[in-house]
């Protein structure tokens, strides 16, 4: 019986009381990763194909930039993923070509090359052929 007791002694005492505290939220600021993580989920600009796009993403860039010069740069043009393969791949290199335009104008104004990375999304719908601008 003794032993029993000193066993259950030894097993709770690793336990912690359930109350108020165990519940209570904690109100502190974000943590900067997921300020980052966050303002990485929302494009700095998205081009519209009209008449000189690159250079308004560049513009957004550059200003970004002095704002915060170690940023990086990520352009990513959505792809389709449906539709003949044919149909897909044209797509695709086009979005090759406009990612390649707007990386070589952020290079204009200054941006170093190491610091943009391009990629391709695909999209299930029929996207229209643009190219979004995120900060990390």
């Amino acid at each position: 019986m003794r032993a029993a007791m000193l066993l259950a002694a030894f097993l709770l005492a690793g336990c912690t009381l359930v109350d108020q505290r165990t519940f209570e939220t904690h109100r502190s600021a974000p943590a900067p990763a997921a300020l980052a993580a966050l303002a990485a989920s929302h494009p700095l600009a998205i081009s519209d194909g009209a008449p000189g796009w690159p250079a308004r993403l560049a513009v957004t860039a550059h200003d970004a930039e002095l704002r915060d010069p170690a940023l990086r740069f990520d352009l990513i043009a959505p792809v389709p993923l449906a539709g003949t393969e044919a149909a897909r791949a044209a797509f695709r290199a086009r979005q090759e070509q406009n990612l390649e335009q707007a990386a070589t104008a952020l290079e204009a104004t200054g941006i170093d090359a190491s610091r943009i990375r391009l990629g391709l999304r695909g999209d299930p719908g029929s996207p229209a052929a643009r190219v979004e601008l995120y900060a990390r």
